[in-house]
């Protein structure tokens, strides 16, 4: 096997969600951000592992570059409980000059509880630009597959907010990249929608389309849109009160318990 085929081999690590993780609404249940945290954990350690498979002009992205998430799509199907053990296995999918595309499957003993892909771009530190990815390797050895689609969506014009909540950057928001880190949006998000929405809907998909960067220096608000047809969701837009523009959206679906 050559070194160029690591980019789409398999890399998994294992987990003990321990009793001092956050929960959810039940007792047992962790918190969906800290399962993300472990999920891009994973991937930075797949992203450590690769960059020392190649010298530093033939990988992917350059030392002066760094990730950063542009599209999320999470499917849930059972939510991982304090005291399990999970395995979280990661794979680079598609890739293109601008964006590569790794899939998550969170397991428990086997069973599939968590599919994800995440859509990843470069951004130069010097600039803040995105960068053009260095994929030639890995467009080699991806062959042909099934396109991972994100949907696009957008509120419309004539839609009535049905909530605004404002927030305020913390640093304990910033990441090492100087922005607010991307969970962080989900956490707003989340925290904007009622207890009682909560207690009553089973949350079982979310997609989330990061559009600028929130910095330290910023304000922003929360907007909630709701939407129950034969389907129930929660539309939120992060938005940048400071430059007064969009930030980033997240589109979660609903079951009614």
């Amino acid at each position: 096997m050559t070194k160029t085929y690591q980019y789409i081999q398999p890399y998994t690590q294992s987990y003990y969600l321990s009793n001092d993780l956050v929960r959810q609404q039940e007792a047992n249940k962790v918190a969906l951000g800290d399962i993300l945290h472990l999920v891009l954990q994973t991937s930075n350690l797949h992203d450590k592992a690769l960059r020392q498979q190649f010298s530093t002009k033939a990988y992917v992205i350059q030392p002066h570059q760094t990730w950063i998430i542009t599209n999320n799509k999470i499917e849930i199907f059972e939510w991982p409980q304090i005291n399990q053990t999970i395995d979280i296995q990661t794979k680079i999918v598609d890739a293109n000059r601008f964006f590569v595309i790794r899939a998550f499957e969170v397991c428990h003993q086997g069973q599939l509880m968590m599919q994800i892909y995440t859509q990843f771009a470069a951004i130069d530190f010097e600039t803040r630009k995105i960068a053009r990815l260095n994929v030639s390797d890995i467009e080699s050895v991806l062959g042909k597959t099934n396109p991972i689609v994100f949907n696009k969506f957008k509120i419309e014009a004539n839609r009535v907010v049905d909530d605004k909540q404002q927030f305020e950057i913390q640093s304990a928001d910033i990441d090492e990249n100087q922005h607010v880190n991307n969970l962080v949006y989900f956490r707003w998000a989340y925290d904007a929608i009622t207890p009682v929405f909560k207690q009553t809907h089973l949350l079982n998909k979310i997609e989330m389309k990061y559009v600028t960067e929130l910095l330290p220096e910023h304000t922003g608000s929360v907007k909630t849109y709701f939407l129950e047809n034969s389907v129930v969701q929660s539309d939120q837009v992060i938005y940048n009160e400071t430059l007064d523009k969009e930030a980033c959206h997240i589109r979660m679906t609903w079951t009614k318990v």
